[in-house]
Formats: structure tokens, sequence, C-alpha cells
């Protein structure tokens, strides 16, 4: 069973219209276990080429897609519990020089992201099965709704051209596709060298 921790000092986070806020942190009940803490923030780190593991922020409500921008110096990380993209500008040393709000989204939160080559940015949301496409300012743009169920995960830019956009939907087991008005970024583990 889970309660509330009194370390969340009444702060809540997330919430829908059917599950409502939850603490910030709960204590775990389990006959086995004892009690545990359930933090409900999360880390975005950073491997530098020297293979140093650094933390870039300690406080991502359930930090899940993640994404740079086309010259590697923002990150974008979808915080799920939230219902927000946050930006997180990087200093010349790989650093975080201040966290902000890109975007906020309706319940349910956001899941996977991808970046295409104008710095628009696409967003899984599931529960409403729609992808979004948001411009450089978090302005959105265009949307692709899902033609297989509401529950649209992981995203992704492929094909030729890099400009289709394919997109997992959980519920039927499907990949959809669609064709997106510019390529997307080339993923590093992609890319020639």
């Amino acid at each position: 069973s889970l309660k509330e921790d009194p370390a969340s000092k009444g702060a809540k986070i997330g919430g829908t219209d059917v599950e409502g806020a939850k603490p910030l942190y709960e204590i775990v009940s389990d006959a086995k276990e004892g009690e545990v803490k359930h933090d409900r923030t999360g880390r975005v780190y950073r491997l530098t080429p020297d293979g140093q593991l650094n933390a870039l922020v300690s406080n991502v409500p359930s930090p899940n897609g993640i994404v740079l921008n086309r010259s590697e110096n923002t990150v974008f990380v979808a915080a799920t519990r939230s219902n927000e993209i946050w930006i997180l500008p990087l200093t010349a040393k790989g650093g975080v020089t201040k966290a902000g709000l890109f975007t906020q989204l309706p319940c349910p939160g956001p899941d996977g992201i991808a970046m295409d080559v104008k710095g628009n940015l696409s967003v899984a949301h599931p529960g409403l099965g729609i992808v979004w496409l948001f411009d450089k300012r978090g302005l959105p743009i265009g949307r692709v709704e899902s033609c297989a169920g509401d529950r649209v995960l992981n995203i992704a830019y492929g094909g030729p051209e890099n400009d289709w956009l394919y997109i997992t939907e959980s519920v039927s087991g499907s990949v959809l596709r669609a064709k997106m008005p510019a390529p997307g970024v080339v993923m590093f583990s992609h890319s020639e060298g």
C-alpha cells in the first residue's frame, strides 16, 4: 500500500481527472520488504567523452523521452508526471545553465520525443492518441492522430529521406507512420563515421 511521506510537506505532482495529483514522496508498505520510499522525481545524466557520469538535473517528475537539438547545446526532456516538456540549455562544459518549461500538455503526460532539422519537436501523447509537433518556441504547429488506438508511446524519424515519423501504438501493437514536413535529425547511433 502507499501513503504520503511527511517529507513531501504537502507537495503534489502530476495528476489527471481520474487519479488526481500524487504526493511528491510516498512510502510503499510491503509485507516482505517493509517500508520503502518512492521518490516521484528523476534524474537526467550526461556521460562525458572521458566516461564520467554527471547529473544534469535531479528533480524531473518521471523523465521519459529525451532528445538534443540539432546544435547539441540544448536537451529536451519529457516529464511525464507533470505533463511537461522541459528545456535544459547546456553550458560549453556540458552543465545546465537553467532548466525551464518548453511546453505544457493536457493530461496524461508525454512519452517519446524526436527533433526535426528545423528545430521542431514531435511529442507522443499517450491517452490522447496524438503526436504533437511544436515549433522552436513551444507552440503547436501540427498533430498526427493515431488511426489504431490512443496509446502512442515511442517515435523516431526514418525512411529514405528521414521524413517519415514512425509511431508505436501499444493498445493495437501497431507501428504507424506519418509523412512529416521536415526530416528528422539523424541520431548519433545512425550517423556515419
